[in-house]
């Protein structure tokens, strides 16, 4: 892939997310997340899957990771613009929200995922830019037990091993915080 290719595969990504108008949780431009979860991969030396420098899928895959779960593109449009590789790691990210994400469907989730390196280094990326950016989640304590449960496991013996244990006890602490908060708050003690 030639940096113009690349660069237009990009490009389309930007204007997809913005004709949708998508913002995340926090009400940040959707592209925020991808964008920081690519230099994320890029800062480990994650770019390429072999040898050719031309080889950009990392960059591709991690800006594009949340594209058909938040219904901005399609299977078809990723395969498309971008190939076969991409679009299927893309679509192995993509949690299905028809469904729902019990033990069940979580396991089958997990297990796909951690079968190619390239769909789990994302993913695990992916967790560690959602938990060091917890601003946007309603159910934190959720989000911690989530990734005890399903994303640690999945960072074993990856190169972010340790920043997604470092990332998830910060956002362990800061519940923790926000609940001594609360309890207060219920007791009528003041908060400061």
């Amino acid at each position: 892939m030639t940096k113009n290719e690349f660069e237009d595969i990009i490009t389309w990504g930007y204007i997809q997310m913005d004709l949708k108008g998508t913002l995340r949780r926090d009400l940040s431009p959707a592209n925020t997340h991808p964008g920081r979860v690519a230099i994320m991969l890029k800062n480990k030396g994650l770019r390429h899957l072999n040898d050719d420098e031309q080889d950009n899928t990392y960059a591709i895959v991690a800006f594009f990771h949340d594209m058909i779960e938040d219904g901005i593109a399609t299977y078809e449009e990723i395969l498309q613009v971008a190939g076969k590789r991409i679009a299927d790691a893309v679509l192995v990210l993509s949690k299905d929200p028809r469904v729902k994400h019990d033990d069940a469907y979580m396991e089958e989730y997990i297990s796909e995922i951690g079968k190619d390196i390239l769909t789990k280094n994302v993913k695990v990326a992916d967790r560690i830019d959602n938990v060091r950016e917890p601003k946007g989640l309603k159910n934190k304590r959720g989000y911690v037990i989530e990734t005890e449960k399903w994303i640690l496991g999945l960072a074993k013996g990856t190169v972010f091993e340790e920043d997604l244990e470092e990332a998830l006890q910060k956002l362990r602490e800061l519940v923790e915080e926000e609940e001594a908060i609360r309890v207060r708050a219920v007791a009528g003690e003041e908060i400061r």
